[in-house]
């Protein structure tokens, strides 16, 4: 049996770094048994993007199965020696039940076992980092009081909670 480890990148939690630090390491893990499918150049030199499961969540999202079966077994799992495989991104948070369910029908024909990896933050440092990040890229110029009184904590909380929910009672595996 095949073993996956996905990781769902929350906003603000480092998903852009541990992708970047995955990308300069991919030669290494696989020479440890472990594939991790270095498909976002730009990751190598510290860019933002959205990891390296982005196409197996655009397949998802396409309903495109068959596309899902094969990045799964010629992708991810590129080398044949290797029974272990590393996928990050953090588009998979949006992905619906149904989605999901078929998903892990693919996860179950294609016998690989997956492990679920969220990383979650506090509510106040993720809307923090937030606010500076907001402050670099695009000037904001109202204090963080201001920001977060425009922002419902409640509805960020609330996501968090569902994201939860949905991926520790959903049985991957």
């Amino acid at each position: 049996m095949k073993k996956l480890f996905l990781h769902i990148g929350l906003g603000k939690t480092g998903s852009s770094a541990l992708q970047s630090w995955l990308s300069l390491n991919a030669e290494a893990f696989s020479k440890q048994g472990v594939d991790y499918a270095d498909l976002v150049p730009q990751a190598k030199t510290g860019e933002v993007s959205s990891g390296n499961g982005y196409p197996l969540h655009n397949a998802c999202v396409n309903q495109d199965f068959e596309e899902v079966e094969r990045l799964l077994n010629t992708t991810y799992f590129f080398n044949r020696r290797n029974h272990v495989a590393l996928v990050s991104c953090e588009l998979f948070q949006g992905l619906r039940m149904p989605l999901l369910e078929k998903l892990n029908d693919t996860f179950i024909k294609c016998d690989i076992d997956v492990t679920v990896i969220v990383y979650v933050r506090s509510i106040y440092e993720q809307l923090y980092s937030t606010y500076l990040q907001g402050i670099k890229r695009s000037s904001i110029a109202h204090r963080f009081g201001e920001y977060v009184s425009a922002i419902s904590v409640e509805n960020l909380r609330s996501r968090i909670d569902a994201l939860k929910v949905t991926w520790t009672t959903f049985a991957l595996s």
